[in-house]
């Protein structure tokens, strides 16, 4: 009719208009997709602090490992020096002398010790004097606070390493005495606190062992080696001499050609576990401790 309206196409037409607006509207995420996010971010996050843990792992092992490197060539140094210049002489007394022990510290531990004298040149201040000259030297390992020396707290493997003055060593040691036996006729008898183990004597902590094999040659030309397991000896009454009391190798005239010392060092987790008591025998020395080993020629005799 004229003059009416016509509603159908305007509703219609608004009907499309408001389908159009809610398809305008931003549309949220559900519970599930929000879900399944998470657990994506949450694997990529632990995949990348698993990463860096093992990259931070590994960096640490070689810098222990560098470290280790590094500490034993310095020790092995001070060893050397000290074993190529040592005085082994045919006079009668006894100038070189490695007496084998073992360490009960939750394991047996091979350890030694080693006694000679260096012509490397040792610097002591006494008084207002610096004397330089040969000393007596002693190697030893102990299990005890390296800071204290106590044996019941914090205990700890440690080589050290004691020096005479020159002019104690020429009168007890080269002049004087001739001693047949360097531990029972000089370290045993030395003033008080000299051959006694101090910490600045300390060369190397965490250590799993220290062994010392000799090789000489007698005068046929025979080649022998010493077992690390038993005392050496060499410069009483002109001989060599292997093991103790009548069981005892003795080699007249024999010469010493060199000795092939073997350190191990331990992990820090080897460390640890020295120090708790929780090492099992077995697995000890493949689990925690790194051999190094250094063969030394002996020049001065």
């Amino acid at each position: 009719m004229r003059g009416q309206e016509c509603p159908g196409p305007f509703i219609a037409s608004d009907r499309r208009w408001d389908s159009f607006r809610i398809s305008l509207r931003p549309r949220g995420f559900t519970l599930i997709e929000l879900l399944v996010a998470t657990a994506v971010v949450m694997v990529f996050l632990v995949l990348a602090v698993n990463m860096a843990t093992d990259t931070l792992r590994q960096s640490e092992a070689v810098n222990a490992k560098l470290r280790s490197n590094l500490q034993a060539r310095l020790v092995m140094d001070w060893i050397t020096r000290d074993i190529q210049t040592a005085v082994v002489r045919q006079d009668g007394g006894e100038w070189l002398r490695m007496e084998p022990s073992t360490l009960s510290a939750g394991i047996d531990l091979p350890a030694c010790k080693l006694m000679l004298f260096s012509q490397a040149g040792e610097l002591h201040t006494t008084g207002n004097q610096t004397l330089s000259g040969p000393a007596a030297v002693a190697y030893q390992v102990a299990y005890c606070d390296p800071i204290t020396l106590d044996v019941t707290t914090r205990q700890q493997t440690s080589l050290f390493r004691m020096a005479l003055d020159p002019a104690y060593t020429f009168q007890e040691g080269f002049v004087a005495n001739k001693p047949v036996n360097l531990q029972t006729e000089l370290w045993n008898v030395l003033p008080t606190g000299v051959g006694v183990v101090k910490p600045e004597n300390v060369l190397i902590q965490n250590i799993a062992g220290f062994q010392i094999v000799f090789e000489f040659v007698s005068p046929d030309g025979t080649t022998h080696k010493s077992s690390a397991a038993e005392t050496f000896s060499a410069g009483v009454d002109g001989k060599v001499r292997v093991g103790t009391g009548g069981s005892a190798s003795e080699y007249p005239a024999a010469r010493v050609l060199s000795a092939e010392v073997t350190l191990w060092l331990l992990d820090s987790a080897g460390a640890r576990a020295l120090k708790q008591g929780t090492l099992a025998t077995q697995d000890f020395f493949t689990r925690y401790a790194r051999p190094f080993v250094r063969k030394i020629a002996i020049q001065t005799q």
